[in-house]
């Protein structure tokens, strides 16, 4: 039977008709005069990345030092890795990356533009020999003894556009309230709306995913707030304008603007999350408009593409324009170690492991929990089983399911990082979406508002 939602679905697919197909929109885009469009935004968007990145140099270090020692203070008490909730070893200060971000934040200079490109912080003497190099250096920083200075030009550290205004009214620990405040209302937003827009069945996998990563709570950390709340506002993008003719026929384009906005609000720690996530509520609601097979391949790899792009421009651009203006190629060898394939399958295999030990390892106090929604989704499946699944349609499901594999084998030098683990949100919500297409949710919600369960209720 078909609900009232998935009426609207296929409503909006006729009236959209093929302009979803991404070989017509790429053809579109270049024919008509949205290249024109797309061409004004980019030289927007980079004139914006320039100009505001400039005028957040111009703040003297005066009107934040106060706020950043009070920082210092905070930072000096709880330590490089403090555990806050309940003992769980994912939910921690990530003092070490926020150190150096109030750093960076603390720079200032009489030649703004060319702070920003080199994004420098600075750096005490011996401080390398140290279990916290960081601390030290911004306690060096804030003091005015630094002994030298070093370069992190290779990204357009995107963050300072907010941290720096923000460091002349408030301290760390404020401004951490703050972004968890923010970060919650954007969760609450996006459940609400993915609720309202695609019903329980899509929810579910998605409430299930990011509360395994812990999300609302992993962005009290200024480093992993970015990548949290784009991905939520990435999802949210797609939610309000799927359906839109105009989204619908660009949708690649959308995508892109989500890469260059993680390029350069970001610091690639887990931007991959920020394309899966959105890509996978993209799917799910052209799956429900009733498209082929085909064609939600066809839109898998037009939104891979849009974002992987612009991505890639946004970032490389930054790169070269430092190293114009500074005249140092700063942190070629640091990146170029992330990039490459494992040396053997042996070590590839630990680094999945290592992985999903990270996701799963702080789960096990909801492994009860965990339990009794695997048995009931069994329970379902069985009860209420669909009489016709369209496989085809769910392998780009599964290949979006691999996504933390792909990331762990193209950035092998790059995934053993700390909070890539929770790309792994990323495979739970597309598995669990695989499995609800097994579930004929009509006919068991039929049965729930008629309460006919049998003799023995919902199993009988």
């Amino acid at each position: 039977m078909e609900t009232t939602k998935d009426k609207g679905f296929r409503n909006d697919a006729e009236q959209s008709g093929k302009a979803g197909v991404p070989m017509k929109t790429w053809k579109n885009i270049v024919s008509s005069g949205i290249m024109k469009k797309v061409l004004l935004t980019a030289v927007g968007l980079f004139a914006f990345y320039l100009l505001s990145l400039t005028l957040v140099y111009c703040i003297p270090k005066s009107a934040m030092v106060e706020n950043v020692a009070e920082s210092i203070g905070v930072i000096a008490q709880d330590g490089k890795y403090p555990n806050w909730f309940f003992g769980s070893p994912v939910c921690f200060f990530d003092n070490y990356s926020d150190s150096r971000m109030l750093n960076m934040a603390l720079q200032t200079s009489e030649h703004p533009f060319h702070a920003a490109m080199s994004a420098d912080y600075e750096v005490a003497e011996g401080s390398a020999d140290t279990p916290f190099a960081q601390y030290h250096d911004l306690v060096a920083a804030a003091e005015g003894k630094a002994a030298g200075r070093e370069s992190y030009g290779r990204m357009w550290h995107g963050y300072l556009v907010w941290l720096k205004p923000l460091l002349t009214f408030l301290n760390l620990h404020e401004i951490r309230q703050i972004i968890y405040m923010v970060s919650f209302f954007l969760y609450l937003l996006t459940i609400l709306a993915m609720n309202k827009k695609m019903g329980f069945r899509a929810a579910f996998p998605f409430i299930c995913a990011t509360l395994m990563s812990y999300t609302t709570i992993i962005t009290i950390n200024m480093m992993f707030s970015v990548d949290v709340n784009l991905m939520l506002l990435g999802v949210m993008m797609v939610l309000l304008f799927s359906g839109n003719k105009t989204y619908d026929k660009y949708e690649p384009l959308f995508f892109g603007l989500i890469g260059t906005s993680m390029a350069f609000w970001g610091t690639f720690e887990a931007p991959l999350i920020t394309l899966g996530m959105p890509l996978l509520v993209s799917l799910q609601m052209r799956q429900r408009q009733g498209k082929s097979a085909k064609q939600l391949w066809g839109h898998l790899i037009g939104n891979c593409a849009g974002y992987g792009i612009v991505y890639s421009i946004t970032l490389v651009s930054k790169w070269i324009l430092a190293a114009l203006v500074t005249g140092s190629s700063d942190g070629s060898s640091v990146s170029g170690g992330w990039i490459g394939l494992p040396p053997s399958f042996r070590e590839y295999a630990g680094r999945l492991v290592s992985l999903l030990q990270g996701f799963l390892t702080p789960l096990r106090s909801m492994g009860i929990l965990i339990l009794l929604t695997a048995v009931v989704l069994i329970v379902l499946m069985i009860r209420f089983r669909a009489k016709k699944v369209a496989v085809s349609s769910l392998l780009p499901f599964l290949f979006i399911f691999c996504f933390p594999a792909f990331w762990a084998l193209v950035l092998f030098g790059h995934s053993g990082h700390g909070f890539t683990r929770f790309i792994v949100m990323i495979s739970v919500d597309a598995f669990l979406w695989i499995v609800m297409n097994f579930i004929d949710w009509e006919s068991f919600r039929n049965k729930l508002e008629k309460g006919r369960f049998g003799k023995t209720g919902l199993l009988g």
